[in-house]
């Protein structure tokens, strides 16, 4: 289990490799924390993805609990992603995990 500032560095990274392949986005798995409040990583991910929304690096993202088909972002990618549309958290309202859009 990384620690929030090792999640972070991944997560640059994941982003950096996405963009290069021209993926139109990512699913972030970063837990929701060992004690069922959510976690540090999830808390700081959210800020961190509000700047590089913010200052252009990504699109926007999707938290886990709004990946549903009743969320206008969600439908979006549905609609321009067709492997999106398979994915195995859409509809679970997973508080683990994040999807960064492109």
């Amino acid at each position: 289990m990384p620690t929030v500032k090792e999640a972070l560095e991944i997560l640059d990274l994941e982003i950096e490799r996405a963009k290069r392949l021209k993926l139109p986005c990512i699913k972030v798995i970063h837990g929701y924390g060992s004690k069922g409040t959510g976690g540090k990583i999830k808390a700081k991910l959210k800020n961190v993805l509000l700047e590089k929304r913010k200052c252009g690096q990504i699109k926007d993202y999707i938290l886990g609990e709004d990946w549903s088909i009743f969320n206008q972002k969600t439908r979006e990618i549905l609609n321009s992603v067709n492997v999106a549309k398979k994915d195995k958290d859409l509809e679970k309202l997973n508080l683990g995990v994040t999807i960064i859009i492109f």
